[in-house]
């Protein structure tokens, strides 16, 4: 079963993988002001929070929209199909 990683930047990096039916979804913030996580910090960052990027799966990127201040940064948004990473015993 694969879910989906989001990643914005709205104040600082933030990744979380949307559990459906439930409350509290496994996430991860960097500091605000770090540049944009590179794929093996996000890859090392799943893998914490118990999961792996789906084979050949790749980051899905787009840009919100900024309002109707146009100097304001612009948020950028990601997503990444996942799954639970498995346990020895569920091998």
């Amino acid at each position: 079963m694969y879910l989906k990683a989001h990643m914005s930047n709205r104040a600082g990096w933030y990744l979380y993988v949307v559990l459906m039916n439930e409350t509290r979804w496994p996430s991860h913030n960097w500091l605000n002001g770090c540049p944009i996580p590179t794929p093996a910090e996000r890859a090392r960052v799943l893998a914490d929070l118990g999961y792996e990027i789906k084979p050949g799966a790749q980051w899905s990127w787009i840009e919100g929209d900024p309002a109707e201040d146009w100097d304001a940064p612009v948020l950028l948004m990601a997503s990444v199909s996942v799954r639970p990473i498995e346990s020895e015993g569920e091998r």
